[in-house]
């Protein structure tokens, strides 16, 4: 098995674990509730709707989300394709370092120019 696989086994068992361990603790140090028969002021007047947070994101922001995503999502799919049923040589998608850094480079190249098509529209 390779040791990046292990890594991921290991921390998979050790966030378990501290979840596991975290519940009975917390469930005993929680203090005791009573039964409180008052009526809050914030149950009588309704509130505004809150906003969601795509619209409360900045367009900037909402374009490099978007652009990253689909610069990851685009070098995916062709790195899938050329090492599955393209064209590829025999050894050739052994390394997937390659890969790694074709997702961070493709990804943060889509995030600049979808912040800056953000930015662009954002200018009414």
């Amino acid at each position: 098995m390779p040791w990046g696989m292990r890594l991921f086994r290991f921390v998979i068992i050790c966030i378990l674990a501290a979840t596991a361990a975290n519940q009975p603790l917390a469930a005993q140090t929680a203090p005791p509730r009573r039964l409180s028969l008052t009526v809050a002021p914030e149950l009588l007047v309704p509130t505004a709707p809150r906003q969601p947070v795509s619209a409360a994101m900045h367009p900037a922001a909402k374009g490099a989300l978007i652009g990253g995503a689909a610069g990851a999502a685009f070098v995916g799919a062709v790195g899938l394709w050329y090492c599955t049923i393209g064209p590829n040589e025999v050894g050739e998608c052994e390394n997937p370092r390659w890969f790694w850094k074709g997702l961070a480079l493709y990804g943060g190249a889509g995030a600049g120019i979808g912040a800056l098509i953000g930015a662009i529209v954002d200018r009414r």
